[in-house]
């Protein structure tokens, strides 16, 4: 559906791209929803980063299995991450509240000056 990169959007723009043109499916709703619940979750608790959304969900298979996503996080902020943030990165790399609908990760990205910034670009990989 996109060309290969990296397309900023709005929650919005998604789903009129993965959801709204699917009019038959019977799937991409709920895991729009989810999606929708995964990122309020994250607004909620004020998380600085990015999520990079994949997998089926951006195909133009009618009935899409799931999404993937990719909480894109500095390591300043990982680090730094209150209690209730800590807890909404959790259960976001942990899956099990999705239902099977969505597969996470998290990437923390460290400066390049940072003795971990080769982990991290291993971890894009």
């Amino acid at each position: 559906m996109l060309e290969v990169g990296l397309h900023p959007m709005t929650l919005d723009d998604l789903d009129e791209l993965c959801v709204a043109q699917f009019y038959s499916s019977t799937t991409r709703e709920e895991i729009f929803n989810t999606l929708t619940k995964l990122v309020g979750n994250l607004s909620k608790v004020n998380i600085d980063g990015d999520l990079w959304i994949d997998g089926s969900f951006l195909t133009k298979k009618t009935n899409s299995a799931d999404v993937d996503v990719v909480l894109v996080i500095d390591n300043n902020a990982y680090e730094q991450a209150n209690e209730e943030q800590e807890q909404a990165i959790k259960e976001l790399d942990s899956n099990d509240w999705s239902g099977g609908i969505y597969d996470s990760y998290i990437l923390v990205v460290y400066d390049s000056s940072d003795a971990l910034y080769w982990f991290g670009e291993y971890m894009r990989a």
